[in-house]
């Protein structure tokens, strides 16, 4: 396996990503529903790219593409509609104590700024959303965030607040990736869906 980085030279039209959740739902003969959060909450992904044309830089996003050999190699992108915080968190923050695997409360040093409900943050390579605004005291930060951890991670573990990049693989599917052609130079608009790779 190959991990593939997402080029910043190549920007899709649309981006669309949540979080599918793994929950059991159990309901009643008298109608009441009960639900049960488990672990294994993924990021999902479709990328949409616009009309094109060969100069515009069509070959090199099909070769981008293409590389990934369906499914067999990762892509390592970062969230496109949200890359930065809308916090003004900045610099080099931590991990200010280890958090156990299932865990959704981070407690952060070296803060010298904000994070708002809705930012991304990454940790040991897994992409984590803010749940509610947080200021730091004193340069920590209590930080409950959504999924939970899925590996346990030391103190002193980086957060990386620029740019986060995740593992996706190509969802599964029977039919390859296809990218249109028509007479001329023109190239339609496509799209792929990706699911977040664990591994």
């Amino acid at each position: 396996m190959a991990i593939k980085t997402w080029p910043p030279s190549i920007f899709p039209e649309s981006a669309d990503i949540g979080l599918k959740q793994d929950v059991q739902r159990n309901r009643s003969r008298s109608g009441k529903t009960s639900t049960f959060e488990m672990p294994g909450a993924t990021w999902l992904m479709t990328l949409t790219f616009p009309d094109s044309s060969e100069w515009q830089g069509r070959p090199k996003l099909e070769a981008l593409i293409t590389s990934l050999r369906g499914g067999a190699n990762r892509l390592s992108a970062p969230h496109f509609g949200r890359p930065m915080p809308n916090g003004t968190l900045s610099g080099a923050p931590v991990l200010a104590a280890a958090v156990m695997a299932g865990r959704g409360t981070l407690s952060l040093k070296n803060c010298n700024g904000t994070l708002q409900a809705g930012d991304f943050i990454g940790l040991g390579g897994q992409l984590l959303m803010v749940e509610s605004d947080v200021s730091p005291v004193n340069g920590n930060m209590t930080v409950q965030v959504n999924p939970a951890v899925r590996l346990p991670q030391s103190a002193g573990t980086p957060i990386v607040w620029d740019r986060p990049h995740i593992l996706w693989v190509l969802k599964e599917d029977e039919e390859p990736v296809k990218f249109p052609y028509r007479s001329g130079l023109y190239r339609p608009s496509f799209a792929i869906e990706l699911i977040e790779d664990w591994s």
